[in-house]
């Protein structure tokens, strides 16, 4: 129950209505958060398999996309994260080369909690050609701590090669961005 003190409701500038819906926004956004009784449902281990099936569906998208040459993995590895799975890779711009910008397609269940409607996201670290391209473009394009993110969004209730395909255009689409 949300408890208004006599003092905010003495602030003539913030109405006591106001000031309650204020507070029970911050409270809701609090709770996001917060454990919550675990459910039978949530241990399903359905739910493992589909957070490897993300993983893999980022391996097979940027196997595509380096057998198609416009991404590279060369010096870079599978890298496992607290909350996630990575893949760092490189935008080919001409055969043979290749931006000098690390990107990183990965599962990043932080973001996922927080956006709410993918786990899958592009990171860039930010830089001057890269940000601005990026930032210039009708992506989606969010900003935290020196990265810039772009999500993936996973297509539904398709099988998993129109899944697959899907993804890749939406790499292939910010890579041609990124190398314009």
């Amino acid at each position: 129950m949300l408890v208004v003190r006599p003092a905010i409701m003495a602030d003539h500038l913030h109405p006591p209505v106001e000031v309650a819906q204020q507070l029970r926004g911050f409270v809701d956004e609090q709770d996001l958060d917060a454990f919550h009784p675990i459910q039978r449902a949530e241990l399903d281990p359905s739910v493992a398999r589909r957070i490897r099936w993300f993983n893999q569906l980022i391996d097979d998208v940027l196997v595509q996309a380096v057998e198609q040459r416009w991404a590279s993995t060369r010096g870079f590895r599978a890298t496992a994260l607290w909350a996630g799975y990575w893949r760092n890779f490189r935008f080919v711009s001409e055969p043979d080369s290749h931006t000098s910008h690390k990107f990183s397609m990965c599962v990043d269940l932080n973001l996922w909690a927080e956006a709410g409607d993918t786990p899958i996201w592009i990171w860039a670290e930010i830089a001057a050609d890269p940000d601005r391209r990026l930032r210039d473009s009708d992506l989606t394009v969010s900003e935290d701590a020196g990265w810039l993110y772009v999500p993936i969004h996973v297509k539904t209730g398709v099988e998993y090669q129109h899944v697959l395909e899907d993804a890749l255009h939406q790499l292939r689409k910010i890579g041609e961005v990124v190398v314009s």
